[in-house]
């Protein structure tokens, strides 16, 4: 072996040893061959990949969450405009029910057991109606919606700068 061989290999075998952290971007030229003897550079890239894939996971798992929100947006609108019908169903009872307890105050005494069950109907109605009432707004639903469609905007945009 010539001299030069001798002052080499050390300086080779330091900087193997100083390989530990194998960035391609802050790597000497020492410690470059080093990371190419060892296993330095394979380490780095199983690591990043690692990271790649734990990253697509949340964003897997982030879009996962947008689609379930939209599905249950989806049947929130539906139960929404079901009770709307309901809704406007049991209106046009109660004016049916107001217009017969009218009529049936106009007759006689006899009637008065009558009156007070229709007057009862229309306040289970009316409570009826009050409980529907509490249900989001479809203006709530559109907002929610809006909500929705920015998150999925978002993630779409995360997912491309993956």
């Amino acid at each position: 072996m010539t001299p030069r061989a001798f002052v080499l290999l050390p300086a080779l075998l330091l900087a193997g040893c100083s390989a530990s952290q194998c960035d391609p971007n802050s790597a000497g030229l020492f410690t470059g061959i080093g990371c190419s003897m060892g296993s330095g550079y394979t380490d780095r890239t199983n690591t990043l990949t690692g990271e790649a894939n734990g990253a697509q996971a949340q964003a897997d798992q982030a879009y996962q969450g947008a689609v379930s929100a939209q599905q249950s947006d989806y049947q929130a609108n539906a139960q929404v405009q079901a009770l709307q019908g309901q809704l406007a169903a049991m209106n046009q009872r109660v004016n049916a029910d107001q217009a017969n307890l009218s009529a049936l105050h106009a007759s006689n005494a006899a009637q008065a057991a009558q009156v007070a069950a229709v007057q009862q109907e229309i306040n289970q109605l009316q409570a009826q109606i009050a409980a529907q009432q509490n249900q989001p707004s479809p203006q709530e639903v559109r907002q929610l919606q809006q909500k929705q469609e920015q998150e999925e905007k978002d993630l779409l945009n995360l997912s491309s700068q993956m």
